[in-house]
């Protein structure tokens, strides 16, 4: 089922059926991706539940072309398979994806029926029950907009991207290189972790998949050479965090937030990068400080490999400079990394299938974000929202940073780097410069305490994925892991507020 959500969506990015003539909606392509989505998810554990909500996608990605043309009437049943979106996705992201998001979802719908009863800020426009789930599950706006759109096409074309390197041995080279580096100075192996983390973690865009690839490697070497389980683990989950706001990828989030500012990705990765690496030299400094001195000389590296891995990195950079469309540019570094680094086709098709599983929960996310902007519009809190923290602002813009920094930590938990960027630069970040800030830098301030919840309790999905390799209490390494990340949490408001 990864297999073929992968083949259709590389069909719609590369816009394969406009050259064979077909005449085929976004909309419809939407809607298929979303039920095979559902059914990657699936299709492991309950194949009858995958193939049901596969079923639906076909259905509703069919119908929807013919809702267009009668501009969005037709009988109520037409519209009863869109509804039935809402509990499956619902039901996945509770289920497989994450129980707080889908909680935060089940909330916002909760007050789109209730919130017309409300006083105050929190007071809604009053919609009618049909009509609300029906614009939330088939309106281009709702669960197939913006959110969605931006998963299907450069999200995708980066988690491929970073499919491609990690079945070629990128995260392997990597990690061999640094421990031939650092395998011998004081603290060596933290410092593995620490770098190679952060080059690995800038192009994987999950901080839980960066820990599972370094960490297995890194946590062990570091608990032989000295440090605790609670250290190791801990140092693995900061880094590999770190890694999601370390130019030139960021997690994809730094094109992302050139598609939705209008900024240029140049400029946005400039101002990145000085902060993410005076985030990494204290790392760095931690834990020189806190280890050994140890001798682990590592395994010999070829630096033609090295040439090998970094041409499609080049390429995508370039492309990327020169304004090319960004899920273009990323299938293209795709194709020269698979060129250059063949491991046959059972590698390609399982690479693949691989990218299809993570896109599908992503996708699933993405249609949540949906459901949360389509009650934002239909009730008005987006607007009451917005004039709440300005009205904060006009208080103290010091709180307003704190309010925001602590809405962006609970938005973005337990979802990947990308998902929840889009979250909460869509929810949070307007409102931060309609206050007069600086939008790259407004931008900026929401991804790294979206970011930061991957270590900061109760969730901290990366630190708990850490405890679970170091065999180790998780909630000790997740605040460990915050103290580590605290210049991640300052770097943020010294921007802001200089």
């Amino acid at each position: 089922m990864g297999l073929s959500l992968t083949i259709v969506l590389l069909v719609y990015v590369l816009g394969i059926d406009t050259f064979l003539g077909l005449d085929i909606m976004e909309e419809q392509y939407a809607f298929l991706v979303l039920g095979l989505g559902l059914a990657s998810v699936w299709y492991e554990n309950r194949k009858w539940v995958a193939w049901c909500m596969a079923g639906v996608g076909i259905i509703t990605s069919l119908l929807i072309y013919e809702i267009a043309l009668v501009w969005g009437a037709g009988p109520w049943y037409w519209k009863t398979p869109f509804l039935a979106l809402l509990p499956f996705v619902l039901f996945t992201l509770w289920t497989r994806v994450s129980w707080v998001f889908a909680s935060l979802v089940g909330a916002f719908i909760v007050y789109g029926l209730v919130g017309h009863h409300f006083g105050g800020p929190l007071e809604a426009a009053y919609s009618d029950p049909w009509e609300m789930f029906t614009l939330m599950t088939f309106d281009k706006n709702a669960i197939i907009g913006l959110p969605f759109g931006i998963t299907m096409t450069i999200v995708f074309a980066f988690v491929l991207f970073g499919r491609v390197m990690m079945a070629g041995g990128v995260g392997n080279y990597i990690n061999a290189t640094t421990f031939r580096l650092f395998g011998k100075s004081r603290g060596g192996p933290a410092k593995v972790a620490v770098i190679s983390s952060g080059i690995f973690g800038s192009f994987s865009g999950s901080a839980v998949a960066n820990v599972i690839t370094t960490g297995s490697v890194t946590i062990p070497t570091m608990i032989r050479a000295g440090y605790t389980r609670v250290q190791a683990c801990a140092l693995e989950a900061t880094a590999s965090t770190m890694g999601q706001i370390l130019p030139p990828v960021m997690g994809a989030a730094a094109f992302i937030m050139a598609e939705l500012t209008g900024v240029s990705y140049p400029e946005i990765a400039t101002f990145a990068v000085i902060p993410a690496l005076v985030c990494y030299v204290i790392l760095f400094g931690i834990v020189h400080y806190v280890g050994e001195r140890v001798d682990i000389p590592g395994a010999p590296v070829d630096w033609r490999d090295g040439v090998k891995y970094g041409i499609p990195v080049a390429i995508l950079i370039y492309l990327a400079l020169s304004y090319f469309p960004l899920d273009i540019a990323a299938v293209i570094a795709c194709t020269v990394a698979l060129c250059l680094k063949w491991r046959g086709v059972d590698t390609l098709l399982r690479c693949l299938e691989e990218s299809g599983k993570d896109i599908g929960a992503l996708l699933v996310v993405a249609a949540g974000c949906g459901f949360i902007i389509s009650i934002l519009d239909q009730t008005g809190l987006a607007f009451n929202l917005s004039m709440w923290l300005v009205e904060i602002a006009k208080e103290s813009s010091l709180l307003l940073l704190i309010v925001t920094a602590i809405v962006c930590i609970v938005l973005g938990m337990g979802m990947p780097t990308a998902s929840a960027y889009i979250v909460v630069a869509l929810l949070v970040a307007p409102a931060l410069i309609e206050s007069g800030f600086d939008p790259v830098e407004s931008h900026m301030f929401v991804l790294y305490f979206a970011v930061m919840s991957m270590v900061t309790p109760p969730v901290a999905l990366a630190a708990f994925t850490a405890s679970r390799i170091g065999d180790t209490e998780p909630m000790r390494v997740a605040l460990l892991a915050t103290t580590y990340a605290i210049p991640m949490g300052i770097l943020p408001f010294v921007w802001m507020l200089t």
